[in-house]
């Protein structure tokens, strides 16, 4: 696709050049928004507002509410129980040294190292066991998910605590698609840990969640002395209806390929 193409090539360029890709890529209709570079565009969406960040008071279209809601729900009813987990984690790891989850596989982290995730959920399918370390947080991750219908049968929908090594950092990238929204709640962070979306800049402070479009162009950055820690998740856009639903699904082949990664165009995705 055309704006898959212009993403890898404004990634191979810098500064103005990069800038006037992306300038001349939103005249010609192939992106919603000079900061917004999705590899896939979803034609449903075309007449709907991009928006970066959705925040609570921002936002007055009221088909945000259920993922507005969803946030405050992790906050009260997923946080406690996920940052009890992590603690007992800590300690067992503290005593045997043993890396945790699996090192960046995206190619967008300076350090591949520096960078883990233990993944629940990846390309919209839980696995089949979670984390061991984890039970309570998966089981009601599972339950809360499928209560709110929020992400189901999402492609490259993904659900994974990010785990960023103090001097961490994540070049600026775009997820594949504007058809997933992500959520961010945070377990553990020192107060220097943050993320930029579109140019803007959040701090992540523990057992609170906030909700970005993550096709948005963003970048992380870890210059603490300890790990940040978030469980990511994703959801649907809310604008999207059944229909257009499927028309996600056909274009990434989710009906076809069960893989946890899945085939098509997925360029870089998580955060």
């Amino acid at each position: 696709q055309l704006s898959s193409l212009l993403y890898r090539l404004v990634r191979l360029t810098t500064g103005e050049e990069a800038a006037e890709w992306r300038r001349r890529a939103v005249a010609a209709g192939v992106w919603l928004s000079e900061m917004q570079m999705p590899g896939f565009v979803v034609p449903a969406l075309r007449d709907v507002a991009p928006r970066a960040w959705i925040k609570p008071g921002l936002v007055e279209d009221a088909s945000w509410k259920p993922v507005l809601d969803f946030a405050e729900v992790l906050e009260q009813r997923l946080s406690p129980v996920l940052a009890a987990e992590w603690q007992a984690l800590l300690r067992r790891s503290e005593s045997c040294r043993t890396p945790l989850g699996v090192a960046d596989a995206e190619n967008i982290a300076v350090d591949a190292d520096s960078w883990r995730q233990i993944v629940f959920r990846r390309n919209g399918r839980f696995l089949d066991d979670d984390p061991a370390s984890f039970p309570k947080t998966g089981a009601l991750l599972r339950s809360l998910l499928l209560k709110k219908d929020l992400a189901e049968d999402l492609p490259r929908g993904n659900a994974e605590l990010s785990v960023f090594a103090p001097g961490a950092e994540l070049v600026p990238h775009c997820g594949p698609s504007n058809h997933r929204i992500r959520l961010h709640l945070c377990v553990q962070n020192d107060g220097n840990a943050s993320i930029t979306v579109a140019g803007e800049t959040h701090v992540h402070q523990p057992g609170t969640a906030f909700v970005f479009d993550d096709s948005f162009l963003h970048s992380a950055a870890n210059p603490g002395a300890h790990d940040r820690v978030v469980l990511l998740l994703d959801v649907w856009h809310p604008a999207l209806n059944a229909s257009a639903r499927d028309h996600v699904r056909d274009h990434f082949h989710y009906r076809e390929n069960t893989s946890l990664f899945g085939p098509g165009p997925a360029l870089f995705s998580s955060s």
